[in-house]
């Protein structure tokens, strides 16, 4: 992300918390905080390969639970015919 796309999200921000009735010292400090938030946060996020084997063991598994659930919908359609 680079810079301008940084400020731009953050006066989007700010635009919201204002029409909210939100004071500039208010929106600051909530959005101040939001970002010590998100650094915080990226601090602790695992490496992107690991994240990657996670999402690819998670669309397994959904995968395995569809073709559970197709099965059973097509035994139940053929047992009602």
């Amino acid at each position: 992300m680079n810079t301008n796309t940084l400020v731009q999200k953050l006066w989007n921000y700010c635009n919201v918390l204002r029409d909210d009735g939100m004071s500039f010292g208010d929106y600051v400090e909530q959005l101040t905080y939001l970002l010590f938030l998100k650094m915080a946060d990226s601090d602790n996020l695992p490496p992107p390969d690991v994240i990657a084997q996670e999402i690819v063991e998670d669309l397994q598994a959904a995968l395995e639970q569809f073709k559970l659930i197709a099965g059973d919908l097509s035994t139940e359609g053929a047992t009602e015919a």
